[in-house]
């Protein structure tokens, strides 16, 4: 018995560990296209609905789905009235997968797995790239397969539809009022705990065509699936933004609704489910037209609970708004927008759109830090409460730009555990390059400000020549972090000639620190215009400028290999 447990367990792992597999696959082919895909198709309510649906059934994640539509929600790309659809055609996407484990009861997949086995090592050995994340698809399909052939002799071998001790429990827990309910628990319950909803159907199915788990017992099993898989994400979602923490409450709603009305009209749904997909009479069901059933209920459940709400989608938002209110956290300076809580982590590839956006958002605002450290240089007198706000504020960027290197890269790290593409590793060190030289645009911004300070401090004057010199040479880098942070935006879209506008602003930058430099040693030594003293602080800010624009090239000519591969 203990061998024979321990043999089930090991069946559920490879088939979760073959889902896994085909996910990450799925997901390293598809690329860019699904954020690509998701933007075009998600801002109209049913487009959204289909967008939702293909996309989960393809790469099998309603979660990665479901995250990278949040993900758009904090970017303000799309409304939550535009996400709750997609986040509806997600749960449709999903039931593909019980069809996909229903073939695994229907003839014996032994026959087909080896064989599997031998085209996704073939492909695995290939040297493209896309042939061999194929071969990890077809490598996970396999060991899918492989974990229901497993799971399915198994359970022969137990004749667990000849289990007195088995049948009995069932059989106890069945005919009350309570069983539903119960059963509905259960589901929620390993769903949680087993964070894979698909090895939960796959294990009602197993039962239900073991004789075991009555038909009635199992459609309460799919239901709690389906509300655990939402707790899960609602529970992630705790420490995310109010963007996360209101699709993960749409997705609760919509399943909760479904579970409510199917239970309230139990027989007469049942019934419809097996006459429309062919089945005959609810109460006539063969056991092994049992697997397929729940396929064909688990899809049907999600359809129709969609048809239902698809029209009440602002009554939702409203709804939703009004349980989660928008916080003070949510505008706070140093919080991240699009990442949020680590424990919000996309999966895979779909993870990439977030740590773009976040670096973008990292990228403006070391552009409005840098707004700042130009009005410290106009005020007149550090002994001014605007002269204090100023300083104060820009070393607090500094902070949160120290802040935001080190969340973006933890996050990077977390989201790299999952099988990236080579595009997506490409892109992971890109931004990993970025994040580091926009902290050093932080600290170069704090830098120039502690300068500023020190003059005062020391009381060298600053004369109008300096100040002029200063001004122009802040007007030139301001010009060139405008023209980085588009590119930032713009990148996949963007033009060798706006990337080539950026090393000439660059160029600019260097002359004219060059013949500062050179005019500040005429101006001490020979024409005697100012103090030693002042030309070292007035030095100071000219090179910490002409240091945030070597920074900032470096950024483009990382953007610039990225998008032209050279």
């Amino acid at each position: 018995m203990i061998f024979q447990i321990l043999t089930f367990l090991g069946g559920l792992a490879l088939l979760m560990f073959g889902l896994k597999n085909m996910t990450e696959s799925l997901q390293k082919l598809a690329g860019d296209s699904l954020s690509k895909f998701l933007g075009i198709m998600g801002k109209n309510r049913f487009t959204g609905l289909l967008s939702g649906a293909g996309i989960t059934a393809a790469i099998q994640s309603s979660t990665a789905t479901t995250l990278l539509t949040v993900t758009f929600v904090n970017a303000g790309l799309f409304t939550l009235n535009q996400a709750i659809p997609i986040i509806m055609g997600a749960n449709i996407g999903t039931t593909i997968t019980a069809w996909i484990m229903s073939l695994g009861f229907s003839f014996d997949m032994g026959k087909i797995v080896y064989p599997i086995f031998v085209i996704g090592i073939v492909c695995i050995y290939m040297k493209r790239s896309k042939a061999r994340t194929l071969g990890e698809f077809v490598f996970g399909l396999a060991f899918l397969f492989f974990g229901l052939t497993i799971l399915k002799s198994n359970a022969e071998a137990m004749d667990l539809g000849h289990n007195d001790t088995v049948i009995n429990f069932f059989k106890t827990t069945n005919g009350h009022w309570y069983s539903g309910l119960l059963f509905l628990l259960v589901g929620g319950i390993l769903t949680f705990c087993v964070q894979s909803s698909a090895a939960i159907v796959a294990f009602t199915q197993l039962l239900c065509a073991s004789g075991v788990l009555q038909i009635d017992q199992g459609i309460a099993l799919v239901l709690g699936e389906n509300i655990g898989t939402t707790l899960t994400s609602n529970i992630s979602a705790m420490k995310a933004s109010t963007s996360a923490r209101r699709a993960a409450l749409a997705h609760l709603m919509f399943n909760l609704f479904g579970v409510i009305w199917v239970f309230a009209l139990f027989t007469p749904f049942t019934n419809f489910v097996a006459y429309v997909w062919g089945f005959g009479s609810f109460e006539n069901l063969q056991t092994e037209q049992l697997p397929k059933y729940i396929a064909a209920f688990h899809t049907s459940f999600n359809v129709c609970n969609v048809l239902l709400l698809i029209g009440l989608v602002n009554y939702m938002e409203k709804i939703i708004a009004k349980i989660i209110k928008k916080t003070d956290e949510d505008e706070a300076e140093g919080k991240l927008k699009y990442i949020g809580s680590n424990s919000y982590v996309q999966i895979g590839d779909t993870g990439m759109t977030a740590a773009e956006l976040e670096t973008l958002e990292m990228g403006r605002r070391m552009q409005k830090m840098f707004g700042f450290v130009e009005q410290l240089i106009q005020e007149p007198t550090n002994k001014s409460k605007e002269y204090e706000a100023l300083y104060n504020r820009v070393l607090k960027y500094e902070t949160i730009s120290d802040n935001m290197e080190i969340e973006i890269s933890k996050y990077l790290a977390k989201i790299g555990k999952n099988h990236l593409s080579n595009d997506a590793k490409e892109k992971t060190r890109v931004i990993l390059k970025v994040i580091s030289e926009l902290e050093s645009i932080g600290d170069s911004g704090a830098n120039i400000a502690r300068s500023i300070q020190r003059r005062y401090d020391s009381k060298a004057e600053c004369t109008d020549y300096q100040k002029d010199s200063i001004v122009k040479m802040y007007t030139i880098v301001s010009d060139a972090m405008a023209q980085m942070t588009y590119i930032i935006e713009k990148f996949s879209t963007i033009q060798r000639s706006e990337i080539e506008k950026s090393f000439q602003i660059e160029d600019r930058i260097n002359r004219l620190r060059a013949e500062l430099r050179e005019e500040n040693i005429e101006n001490i030594t020979t024409k005697k215009r100012y103090e030693y003293t002042s030309g070292l602080f007035y030095m100071e800010i000219i090179n910490g400028l002409e240091k945030i624009g070597d920074f900032i090239i470096n950024i483009v000519q990382e953007y610039k290999r990225l998008r032209f591969k050279k």
